[in-house]
């Protein structure tokens, strides 16, 4: 049997990964400014919170048929560093994730594009 820690691990890297590639669409949720984005038949929820000692942490939760199935958080997957290259913690790169989920629901990036353009053409 697969350790779930190793599936938290490799579910992160990969949210990283399909996340800064652009492949993921990313909605805010209004109420507790979390990011979901469906995967399939699932919903996937990324949020930034605190502990019980006020540390900064980041959760993932994973729905299905409208229930959670599945949480954890990045305290729940330390230990080792993720397998990309820039960062040296799994509260990194799932921060990461959070902001550029942020900018892709916001649709940050494409106003900026945009603008971009449209000084060029004056």
């Amino acid at each position: 049997m697969v350790n779930p820690v190793d599936k938290y691990r490799q579910l992160s890297e990969l949210l990283y990964e399909k996340t800064s590639a652009g492949h993921l669409k990313w909605e805010e949720d209004p109420l507790d400014n979390s990011f979901n984005t469906k995967i399939g038949p699932r919903l996937l929820e990324i949020d930034s919170s605190t502990d019980e000692d006020d540390n900064p942490i980041m959760i993932v939760r994973v729905y299905f048929d409208g229930k959670m199935i599945e949480r954890f958080d990045d305290e729940k997957i330390k230990g080792t560093k993720p397998k990309t290259l820039i960062h040296n913690s799994y509260y990194v790169l799932l921060s990461d994730v959070y902001e550029i989920a942020k900018r892709n629901a916001s649709g940050a990036d494409e106003q900026l594009d945009d603008l971009l353009k449209d000084l060029q053409m004056k």
